[in-house]
């Protein structure tokens, strides 16, 4: 299952913002500011960025940021790195403890290889790749909202959706499927995408624990009796009901136009849940004009609101007297909720 530091943030075009970012990575990890190093045309010893090191004196950390995307060959950064580290090696200015190569360079086997043979220098050597920056981006929601509030607001709101959908349902999903580790899978990617949208440090962490114990039970060896009923008293079936509540909360945190979307997407998984529950239940008109209410809110068009209600009404519908009937009844009411869910997904992808 995807982590957290597989979840792909937009690389900044801006040499400047990506040395801020490096430079509030770097304040986090130390506790101490960092200063930028001279300005461009001046010579800068191979360093962008500086701080003493906490409690020692006259030691310095620094760091050289190179912005450069997948399109610059390794040979040429590697030269760039070379050529930074030799400068680094000769200034006088300050006495470094350790040198930052920080780089939007997609994790790289040929400058590993290249670090691996800086030795006997004066300094250690750390080599942070787009991998590991954007890791700790993702685990800090106040460099999340700093850099990327756009990419929250809008390029991430499906993933916000999914998590409300899929979230809401887990413990009844994750026992539905065990039979198609591929489909469990992918409920897991797309709930650990949403992670992002946990506020809540500590509840994130939890989130995502639990979310890896479940992915390790579903790709372990599955003995045949956590699919019986029995499964409601096992590990997996506490650990699919955690992640439920603490999706629960989501809603708690988020800005009014989001809170709407998660509240649709939430109710159209607790629709799944009870209706899967209990093939006798269907959802009240109430409930529906609620839905509809909220789908209007969000700003849906006219037509696009026409539709989704139509998908919806299999839900509201009585059970037909016929028993011939009753089957493909059950079965348009139970996979109703999911069918709105795509529908609604697939509008959010185009928007």
């Amino acid at each position: 299952m995807p982590s957290t530091y597989l979840s792909q943030l937009p690389k900044s075009r801006s040499a400047e913002e990506f040395e801020l970012i490096c430079s509030d990575i770097l304040q986090n990890k130390y506790g101490v500011r960092f200063q930028s190093y001279g300005r461009n045309g001046q010579a800068q010893n191979g360093i962008d960025l500086f701080a003493p090191l906490p409690g020692v004196h006259n030691l310095y950390v620094v760091a050289q940021c190179k912005n450069y995307f997948g399109e610059t060959k390794p040979s040429v950064l590697i030269k760039k790195m070379q050529a930074d580290i030799n400068a680094a090696e000769q200034q006088t200015n300050m006495c470094i403890q350790k040198f930052y190569l920080m780089t939007s360079y997609n994790r790289d086997v040929h400058i590993q290889n290249f670090i691996l043979t800086c030795q006997n220098l004066s300094f250690q050597i750390e080599l942070w790749f787009w991998e590991e920056i954007q890791g700790v981006i993702l685990s800090n929601q106040n460099m999340l909202e700093k850099y990327y509030s756009s990419y929250l607001e809008c390029g991430n709101i499906v993933a916000l959706f999914n998590l409300a959908f899929i979230g809401t349902q887990f413990s009844n999903l994750i026992f539905l499927l065990l039979g198609d580790r591929g489909e469990t899978n992918r409920f897991c990617e797309l709930l650990q995408d949403g992670e992002t949208w946990i506020k809540n440090q500590s509840a994130r962490k939890r989130f995502s624990e639990f979310l890896q114990a479940v992915y390790q039970f579903v790709n372990g060896d599955l003995p045949w009796e956590i699919l019986l009923q029995s499964h409601k008293n096992s590990n997996e079936y506490f650990w699919c009901c955690e992640i439920e509540k603490i999706v629960s909360t989501v809603g708690d945190n988020l800005p009014p136009r989001q809170r709407i979307l998660f509240l649709i997407g939430s109710c159209l998984g607790y629709y799944s849940k009870i209706l899967d529950e209990n093939d006798q239940l269907t959802i009240s008109e109430a409930a529906k004009d609620s839905f509809m209410e909220l789908c209007q809110t969000w700003g849906f068009t006219n037509e696009q609101n026409q539709k989704i209600e139509s998908l919806f009404e299999p839900m509201i519908l009585p059970a037909p007297d016929s028993l011939t009937e009753k089957f493909a009844y059950d079965s348009q009411k139970a996979t109703a909720p999911s069918r709105v869910y795509d529908y609604i997904r697939e509008l959010l992808m185009r928007s």
